[in-house]
């Protein structure tokens, strides 16, 4: 009995053990944009852009109704979204889509 739990936790071990070392694929990245440039419908579609220095190259990032918006860490609607136009806040956005998917400041 003791052979049998002892050979099934080495079993579990190696299982887990390998796929846990496999190293993390990146989903996400972020844009600290300067000033953002907010072109938000009332039903949150549109476009946000935001570049990092004044010389570094403009990010354009589609917002779709999945995009969530938060000021200090509190959800907020599209109106203090559009309010955040001009100044500076993270853009967070999808690898694979392109789509903005958070914006914080």
């Amino acid at each position: 009995m003791r052979t049998l739990l002892l050979t099934t936790t080495c079993a579990l071990t190696l299982a887990f053990g390998a796929s846990f070392s496999a190293p993390p694929i990146p989903v996400e990245e972020a844009v600290e944009a300067l000033a953002i440039h907010v072109r938000v419908a009332a039903d949150r579609t549109g476009r946000i852009s935001g570049r990092q220095c004044e010389t570094c190259e403009l990010h354009t990032f589609p917002v779709t109704p999945r995009t969530r918006f938060s000021a200090n860490g509190v959800p907020v609607g599209v109106d203090e979204l559009r309010l955040q136009n001009g100044l500076p806040a993270t853009i967070i956005y999808n690898l694979r889509s392109g789509e903005a998917t958070r914006i914080v400041w």
